[in-house]
C-alpha cells in the first residue's frame, strides 16, 4: 500500500459517517467530470483541428512538405487545437485521440512529435493504414527509419494519395513513387517508377529499380521474374524478356492473380512477336485468352499476328471469333476488312466496313478506309464523300486527308492520276529498267497539273542520267529551273550532272545557286564540297563539308569526304578521326572504307 493511499485512509476514518459519504459523492463527481469533460474537450477542438488541418488531407507537392511549418493565419488554431488534444491524451490515451494528435503535431510543423505519437497509434491498432501512411511519408521524407506494420497496404495508400495530385507530371510525382517503393520493392510500383525515370532520359535509375526487386524478392516470387524481364528489356534481349514475363505469368496465375498473369502473358507474346517467333507468340496470346476468353484484345493480337505472317485465313478466323465473342465491337469487322483489302477481295472489304459503320457511324478512321478502298477500286466519286465524312468527325485529322481528297477530285479517274504512273515507274526502277521507267515518269507528268508534275519529271531526269543521256537530262532541269525557280532540287540535280562530266565550276554554279534557295540545308553545302574537291581546291571543300555537318552532324557521308579532302590536304591523323566517324554512323557502309582505314593507319 503506497504512502498516499495509507495516508488518505486514515484521513476518512478520522471522519464522521455523514462526512464520508460526502467525501465518495465529491470523489464520484470529479471522476465523472473527469471522463465527460476530457472526450468533450476533444469534441468541441475537432472542429478547429479540422480548420487547422485542412491542407493535410490535399496532397502537397512533395513527401516532405507534408508536415510544413503552416502559415501564420493558420498557426494559433492549430496551436490551441494541439493543446486541448495533449492534454486529452494525457487522460484518454486512445488511438483516435493519438491520431488527431499526431497530425496537430505535424500541421505544427513538429513532424518529429508526430512520428512518436503515430508510432504509438500503431502499437495500439496496427490496421491503421491512414496512420502508416502519414508515418511512411514523412518519416521517410525527412532520412528517418520506418517500420511500418504492412508496408504493402501503407505503399498502395501512397499511390492512391498520388493519383489526386492536381498534376501528373513525371518530375511531381517522382518523390511520392520513391516514397512507395521504398515502403514495397514489388513490381507493379517499380513498373512506374522506372517509367517516370525512363522519360527522364535515365535508364541507369531504371535499371537500380528493378535490380532492387530482383534482390528484395525470391526466385519463387513472380516480381522477381517481372523484373528480370524488365532487366533484359533495357539491354534489349526480347526473346529473354519474352521468357521471364512468361515466367511471371506462370507464378501469378498459379497464385491465383489472373489478372497480372494475363497482363503478363500478353507482354511475353508482344515481344515474341517482335522477334518473329511466331508459334510462342501465339501461345502466350492462347494462355491469356485461358485466363479472359472474352477480352477482345487477345483476339486482335491473334489475328495480327497471323496477319504479319501473311497467313490471312487464320487472321480472319480470329478476328470473326473477336465479333463472335464481342458482338457489339465494330474492331473486329474493321480488321477483317484491312485483311480482305490485302488479299484482294475487295467487295468483301467493303461489306465489313460498311458492317463496322453499321454499329458506330462516328468511327472517322473506318470511314476513312473506306475512303481509301473506294479510290483503290477505282471509284474515286464514291470515296470523296466519304472521306469528307472522315474530316469533318475529325477535327485534327492529318493534313494528307485534304490533299487526298483534292487529288480525288482533280483526277477522278485512277488512270489518269500522275501518283499512278509514278508508282509504275518506281516499280521498274527495282527492276533497273531506266528506259521503261522513264517513259513511264514522262507519260505521268503529261497528264499532271502543274506543280504535280515536278517529282514525275525530276525522276525521268534521273533516268536518262542513269542512261548517261546527259542533254536530255539536262534539258528536263532546265525546263524545270525556268518553270519552278524557287525549288531548290533541280539547280542540284542540274549541277550533278555536270559534276560527273567533269565540269566542276559549272556544277559548283548550279549548287551555289540550290544553297541560295535552300541557305538552312545541308545538302547543297555538301554538293558545293563535292564540286571543290573535283577541282582539287581542297580548302574550299574543306570549309563547305564543315559547315554541311555542322547542319547535320549524323551524316556518314559528309564525314567520309571530310576525311577524304583532310588526307589530300596531308593532314592524315585529322583524315583517320574523320573516317572513323564516318563509319561509326554508318549502319552498312561501303566495303572500301575499312579498307581505306587500315590503309591510312598503316606507318
Amino acid at each position: 500500500m503506497s504512502w498516499e493511499r495509507a495516508t488518505l485512509y486514515r484521513q476518512m476514518g478520522s471522519l464522521s459517517r455523514l462526512e464520508r459519504w460526502i467525501t465518495i459523492a465529491l470523489s464520484v463527481l470529479l471522476f465523472g467530470f473527469a471522463v465527460v469533460r476530457f472526450p468533450a474537450l476533444v469534441h468541441q477542438n475537432i472542429g478547429a483541428l479540422s480548420l487547422a488541418s485542412v491542407d493535410i488531407d490535399r496532397p502537397p507537392v512533395r513527401p516532405s512538405d507534408m508536415c510544413a511549418p503552416l502559415p501564420k493565419r493558420e498557426h494559433d488554431k492549430v496551436q490551441r487545437a494541439l493543446h486541448h488534444l495533449a492534454l486529452a491524451a494525457r487522460h484518454l490515451p486512445n488511438e483516435t485521440v493519438l491520431t488527431l494528435l499526431g497530425r496537430a503535431y505535424c500541421r505544427s510543423g513538429q513532424w518529429e512529435r508526430a512520428l512518436t505519437v503515430w508510432r504509438q497509434v500503431l502499437s495500439i491498432n496496427p490496421w491503421r493504414d491512414d496512420v502508416a501512411f502519414f508515418l511512411a511519408v514523412v518519416g521517410l521524407a525527412h532520412g528517418q527509419s520506418v517500420d511500418v506494420p504492412y508496408p504493402e497496404r501503407a505503399a498502395r495508400m501512397v499511390v492512391h494519395w498520388v493519383r489526386d495530385l492536381p498534376t501528373q507530371q513525371p518530375d511531381k510525382v517522382l518523390p511520392w513513387y520513391q516514397v512507395a517503393f521504398r515502403l514495397w520493392p514489388r513490381a507493379k510500383i517499380a513498373a512506374t517508377l522506372a517509367g517516370i525515370y525512363q522519360q527522364r532520359k535515365n535508364a541507369e535509375h531504371a535499371r537500380q529499380v528493378w535490380q532492387q526487386v530482383v534482390t528484395a524478392t525470391p526466385g519463387t516470387s513472380p516480381d522477381h521474374w517481372w523484373a528480370k524481364a524488365e532487366l533484359a528489356l533495357l539491354d534489349k534481349d526480347k526473346e529473354l524478356a519474352a521468357r521471364y514475363f512468361a515466367e511471371a505469368a506462370r507464378l501469378y496465375e498459379r497464385a491465383g492473380k489472373s489478372t497480372d498473369a494475363y497482363f503478363l502473358y500478353l507482354r511475353s507474346g508482344d515481344l515474341w512477336q517482335q522477334a518473329r517467333v511466331w508459334e510462342k507468340s501465339a501461345q502466350s496470346y492462347r494462355d491469356a485468352l485461358r485466363l479472359k476468353p472474352q477480352s477482345l484484345d487477345v483476339y486482335l493480337k491473334l489475328g495480327h499476328l497471323y496477319q504479319h505472317q501473311k497467313a490471312y485465313e487464320q487472321a480472319l478466323h480470329w478476328y470473326r471469333e473477336g465479333e463472335r465473342r464481342v458482338p457489339y465491337s465494330y474492331t473486329p469487322l474493321y480488321y477483317q476488312a484491312l485483311t480482305l483489302q490485302e488479299m484482294g477481295r475487295y467487295e468483301d472489304a467493303l461489306h465489313s466496313l460498311d458492317l463496322a459503320l453499321a454499329k458506330n457511324p462516328q468511327a472517322y478512321w473506318v470511314l476513312y478506309a473506306k475512303a481509301t478502298l473506294l479510290a483503290q477500286m477505282d471509284r474515286r466519286s464514291e470515296a470523296v464523300p466519304v472521306l469528307e465524312k472522315a474530316i469533318e468527325l475529325h477535327p485534327s485529322h492529318p493534313a494528307r486527308w485534304k490533299e487526298l481528297k483534292a487529288r480525288w477530285e482533280r483526277y477522278p479517274n485512277k488512270r489518269l492520276d500522275p501518283d499512278y504512273w509514278f508508282e509504275r515507274g518506281r516499280f521498274q526502277e527495282k527492276k533497273r529498267l531506266w528506259r521503261t521507267a522513264a517513259s513511264f515518269y514522262h507519260y505521268g507528268a503529261r497528264l499532271a497539273f502543274p506543280p504535280d508534275d515536278y517529282p514525275l519529271l525530276l525522276r525521268e531526269a534521273l533516268m536518262w542520267r542513269y542512261l548517261r543521256q546527259w542533254d536530255r537530262a539536262i534539258t528536263i532541269y532546265e525546263d524545270l529551273i525556268i518553270r519552278y525557280p524557287g525549288r531548290p532540287d533541280a539547280y542540284l540535280e542540274l549541277g550533278e550532272v555536270y559534276r560527273r562530266q567533269g565540269k566542276y565550276d559549272e556544277a559548283f554554279r548550279w549548287f551555289y545557286e540550290a544553297h541560295e534557295r535552300a541557305p538552312d540545308k545541308p545538302h547543297p553545302l555538301y554538293y558545293m564540297g563535292l564540286a571543290r574537291l573535283g577541282a582539287k581546291q581542297y580548302e574550299d571543300a574543306l570549309k563547305y563539308f564543315e559547315q554541311a555537318i555542322a547542319l547535320n552532324p549524323q551524316n556518314a557521308w559528309y564525314w567520309y569526304y571530310k576525311a577524304v579532302t583532310l588526307k589530300a590536304l596531308g593532314r592524315k591523323q585529322e583524315a583517320i578521326s574523320a573516317l572513323k566517324r564516318a563509319l561509326s554512323l554508318h549502319a552498312h557502309p561501303p566495303s572500301s572504307w575499312p579498307q581505306t582505314l587500315r590503309e591510312w593507319q598503316q606507318p
